[in-house]
């Protein structure tokens, strides 16, 4: 168990060993923008709405490790994007707890990826979230791509899904955030300050743009959504999502 299958007007708490859909078997579709721009609530709602069968959730915890060694250079892959990710962290001037805190946390979600890609589990339905590694290591990803273009093969069933809305809209997001949850890990207003918020904001919507040209121009299915209003966000959503599973028909 552990894992949740939503179907519009169905409960959400049917799960993909009961109410497995072949029409969206395989795929992973990850939403990926700056933290702050709303990824996490369109998500919520669409699970509500979406036409087709998806997984929401990543597997339950499990004693179990990925075999690295099975994924034919995946595995390595993902150990160049920890490393990355980990110097561009230890760079910043984040305190040892933050720091830790963060790396063990990208550590957790490479191997939940890989738990997911080797348990089946997408033979039951495919994944739509906006925790996955592409959201999570998209700057690495960017650099590992743009050397090696052919190791979008580890990729060939993920769509990306870019979140973007005005900058303003999203710094006042993050000082929502940063006064209803202090000292969270992710409370990036507090990290860098009020002088210094536009600028890590303005750079992160660059980045992610930049990475869905690299992505689309290898040949990855990718999609930009606006998050300014709510209802045509959804609306767009649904859209996209009919796109992807008339993709593999």
């Amino acid at each position: 168990m552990g894992l949740k299958l939503v179907r519009s007007r169905r409960p959400q708490s049917m799960h993909s060993e009961r109410f497995a859909d072949p029409c969206t078997r395989g795929l992973q579709v990850e939403c990926i923008g700056p933290s702050g721009v709303g990824k996490t609530t369109i998500v919520q709602l669409f699970r509500n709405r979406a036409r087709f069968g998806w997984l929401f959730e990543y597997p339950a915890q499990s004693s179990s490790k990925p075999n690295l060694d099975a994924e034919n250079g995946r595995g390595e892959l993902y150990k160049r994007l920890l490393v990355r990710k980990s110097q561009s962290i230890l760079a910043q001037e984040y305190s040892a707890d933050h720091s830790l805190a963060l790396i063990a946390f990208y550590i957790s979600r490479l191997q939940q990826d890989l738990k997911l890609l080797q348990s089946g589990h997408l033979n039951e339905a495919g994944t739509w979230w906006d925790d996955g590694i592409v959201r999570i290591f998209t700057d690495e990803l960017h650099e590992e791509l743009r050397e090696n273009p052919d190791l979008i093969i580890f990729f060939e069933s993920r769509v990306v899904v870019n979140c973007v809305a005005p900058v303003e809209m999203i710094i006042d997001r993050l000082a929502q955030r940063s006064r209803s949850k202090p000292n969270a890990m992710n409370d990036w207003y507090a990290v860098h300050g009020p002088d210094a918020i536009h600028a890590f904001v303005e750079g992160g919507l660059a980045r992610k743009r930049r990475f869905l040209e690299l992505w689309q121009g290898l040949g990855g299915q990718g999609y930009t959504l606006d998050l300014s209003e709510q209802e045509s966000a959804l609306s767009e959503m649904l859209v996209i999502e009919k796109r992807v599973v008339s993709s593999r028909t």
